[in-house]
């Protein structure tokens, strides 16, 4: 056990190495366009003597909040070139983070800046880059529970398969032989079974077999989660863990001159006109620091902690 352990370490720490040199090199490519922006470069500066909301240089949408929706509904919008399309995140981007795309090295984020110093009551067991779809069963009994409602069959596992197989790209392993024709195969999204195998976990797979349970190399297909398997994980053939803004910010799509990305900034009030419909945000990148306003012509999407989208709501 001591040894299997060691043997880990050591190799996460050599993958972390090597891993954390390939990645600061590719950011440093000077092929992306400018996509990070300040507030002040974005947006229209109200003071104490003007509270204009010309917008003449407004977007179509406005994401409030850079998280997991917020970069598929953006990089989802911006295919169309027609689509102006602003993200306001109030963290940075981890693109200068190594230990964002480095697998043993998740621990190293946990109560930083990086996730808010947030933390929950102790707990047991861990759920560290596993890729899980779930089991076919639940789809159809979501599907069930909406008892007819419109659109409800989208939920059942045989509609809804398809959109699973839409976000990603299963990249098969040499060690897991599983069929792959219910795998997506051309998503942003890399998952495949490239995290680190112990000795240990093949010698609880094979006790399982030796006591009669069926060893199933993939669980996330229509045959269901039944069985003993290799879990597969978010983490690329190069070893990297593939976070959202890996998956949908790529360099082409940060390329794209109909996205703009603020950092850095907190959106302190929603505008609207008389008819109640929202026409754009205000935005601070500090207490006491000047605010600004960016419009949007067609909507304004908050994708963020629920507790601060009401928050923002009432005021």
């Amino acid at each position: 056990m001591a040894n299997t352990v060691k043997t880990a370490l050591t190799l996460g720490a050599t993958v972390a190495a090597v891993g954390a040199t390939a990645y600061a090199l590719s950011s440093r490519s000077s092929n992306t366009a400018k996509t990070f922006f300040t507030a002040s470069e974005i947006g229209q500066r109200i003071d104490n003597h003007s509270t204009s909301t010309d917008d003449d240089d407004g977007f179509d949408f406005v994401i409030v909040g850079g998280g997991t929706a917020a970069m598929v509904l953006a990089n989802r919008l911006t295919e169309r070139s027609d689509f102006k399309v602003l993200v306001i995140e109030a963290g940075k981007s981890g693109r200068g983070v190594s230990e964002s795309r480095i697998p043993a090295a998740f621990s190293k984020l946990q109560r930083t800046q990086h996730d808010w110093s947030y933390w929950t009551l102790p707990q047991p067991g861990g759920n560290a880059m596993m890729f899980q779809l779930g089991a076919p069963e639940d789809y159809d009994q979501w599907a069930k529970m909406q008892k007819g409602a419109d659109g409800a069959d989208v939920w059942a596992y045989s509609v809804f398969k398809k959109y699973l197989q839409k976000f990603e790209t299963f990249v098969p392993h040499p060690d897991v032989p599983c069929p792959v024709d219910e795998r997506g195969r051309a998503g942003p999204v890399n998952t495949g079974y490239f995290g680190y195998f112990t000795d240990l976990g093949k010698a609880f797979i094979s006790s399982c077999e030796a006591v009669g349970i069926s060893h199933v190399h993939d669980v996330n297909t229509s045959k269901g989660t039944m069985g003993v398997t290799r879990t597969a994980t978010y983490i690329d053939p190069q070893g990297k863990r593939v976070s959202t803004e890996a998956a949908y910010f790529t360099r082409e799509v940060l390329r794209r001159p109909n996205l703009k990305v603020v950092c850095g900034a907190h959106v302190t009030k929603m505008r609207f006109d008389e008819s109640n419909r929202t026409i754009g945000v205000e935005l601070a990148e500090s207490k006491d620091g000047p605010v600004y306003f960016v419009g949007a012509r067609k909507e304004v999407i908050l994708s963020y902690v629920h507790t601060w989208t009401l928050t923002l709501l009432a005021e």
